[in-house]
This record gives C-alpha cells, structure tokens and sequence, in this order.
C-alpha cells in the first residue's frame, strides 16, 4: 500500500484522491495550492482493486480525526465509496470534474473528445487505446500518459492549461485492474445506490466545457440525503485548477467549501457562476 504524500503540515483536514485511475500524482499541483491554509494528504491509489483503492483512503484519513475528501474524476467514485462505508471518518465530500454515475450519461463522453480532434489525433487516439489492450506484460505508462495528454487537452478550455507538468506517474497496470470494476459497479447500479448512503453534503465543482455532463450530475441531487451543491464553472474544463479564466475564483470558492464542511455545515444550492 503507497504512502500519502503531505502537502502543508497536521492537522491533516483534507485527504485528496486522484482519477485515472492510475493518474498518480495528479492531485499534487492543487494540494499545493491549498497547503497554505490546510493540511493535505495525497494518497497514491496504487491498489489493483476498488476496494484496495478505498483501504488506501482510509489509511490516509486513519491520520485525523475526520476528513473533507476530495476526489477528481475517477476519484469522485472511490471517495463516494469510502464515505459511504465509513461516514463516521467524513466530514465532507468534495466532487470534481464528477464523471456520470450512471452509463447511459457516459456514452457521449468518447464522441465529445474525439470531436475535438482532428483526424491525425483520432487515429492516434484509436492506436493507443489498441495498444493498451493488446499488450500482455502490463503495457507502457508511456502510451498511457500519452493518451492521457491527448484527452487532457480535449478536456480543457484553454488548451495551454493541458500540458503535461510532469507531476502524473501513469500507472497502466492500475488502469487495467480499477477501470473495468468501476465500469461494472456504474453497470450495476452500485455507485448510484451507495449515495443514499452519503450522511454528509456534497459539493461538486464543475466546468461547462468538461466532456462529462454537468447535467448527470445536477440529477444526482436528490438521491443524496446531505445534500448537493452545485458549481457550475464557466470557460472552464475537467481540471479547474489549471483553468486561467477561472482558476483564482475556483480556489477561492474550494476553501470556502472545504472551510465550510469542516465546520459541519452545510445546504443545497446550485450555484452557476464561475467559481461559485
């Protein structure tokens, strides 16, 4: 089981967990943005399951009392997981750059990327994709990490804020093992069914330019008891934090946020300006 790297120093209020899955590292540009008013963990899920993955959350939050937890992308899924099964060590929950909870919402995301690219890109696309599955000892992080760059540009409204800062060790043999358990668990049913399990807000930031649909999103509200609220981020795409147009507003509105669930408080809104 990794360790989690410290970002700041104890009280450790904040645990962050990165997509991918396999994105290792990639949570380690906004954690150090926060570090000056809190202190935050960054476990690297380097587990080769869900549930491996979620053991590693909890070691991470074993290190405070309760925790706001963070989650990005594929991280939304393992965070709402953890909360669900251990509500007793949250204080919050954090959503950003949520992907859809159920498939039916999902199956726009690939043709949304691809129509960002041009043919060149797309044919580059569909030879790493077919790499990453063909290959039987494990398979390069190199291939992985390119396809990554080429999705994170596609992701994002300025495409500037998409190149690669060299902090996302790409571990495909994560990807292979996690991604198509998550898969299965939004098949299911399981991820959705686990939020009426949530006893805490939940706070989901969101640009308007993030292939996943804000719209899958905004219907989840109901089904969560703590309730939802709802940033919608203008001129902004999956990773607000390397948005130009929005990133100051958004860091501002996340203390705000992590601030506020901290604190134990906590309503449903939805709010639509950028940053909050």
């Amino acid at each position: 089981m990794s360790e989690a790297h410290r970002h700041g120093r104890a009280p450790w209020s904040v645990v962050a967990v990165h997509g991918g899955p396999g994105a290792c590292g990639e949570l380690a540009p906004l954690a150090a943005r926060l570090d000056r008013r809190f202190g935050v963990l960054e476990p690297w899920c380097t587990a080769p399951s869900v549930d491996g993955q979620i053991a590693e959350i909890a070691a991470a939050v074993a290190e405070t009392d309760r925790a706001v937890l963070i989650g990005h992308s594929l991280g939304v899924w393992t965070t709402t997981l953890f909360a669900a099964r251990h509500p007793e060590r949250v204080a919050g929950l954090i959503w950003i750059g949520a992907p859809p909870f159920d498939g039916a919402a999902a199956e726009a995301i690939l043709p949304t990327r691809l129509a960002c690219l041009d043919a060149v890109d797309r044919a580059e696309v569909a030879a790493l994709a077919a790499r990453l599955s063909a290959d039987p000892d494990g398979g390069d992080p190199t291939v992985l990490g390119r396809l990554g760059r080429l999705f994170a540009r596609t992701d994002a409204w300025d495409p500037a804020a998409a190149e690669d800062d060299g902090t996302v060790a790409f571990r495909v043999d994560v990807f292979r093992a996690v991604w198509p358990e998550g898969a299965a668990l939004r098949a299911t049913g399981a991820l959705r069914r686990a939020l009426s399990r949530l006893a805490h807000p939940v706070v989901a930031f969101h640009g308007d330019h993030d292939p996943h649909p804000i719209e899958a999103i905004a219907g989840l509200a109901e089904a969560i008891p703590g309730g939802l609220t709802l940033h919608r981020l203008d001129r902004c795409g999956h990773s607000p934090w390397r948005e130009p147009a929005v990133r100051d507003r958004f860091l501002a509105a996340l203390e705000r946020e992590i601030a506020r669930l901290a604190a134990g408080a906590g309503t449903t809104t939805d709010s639509t300006a950028a940053g909050g």
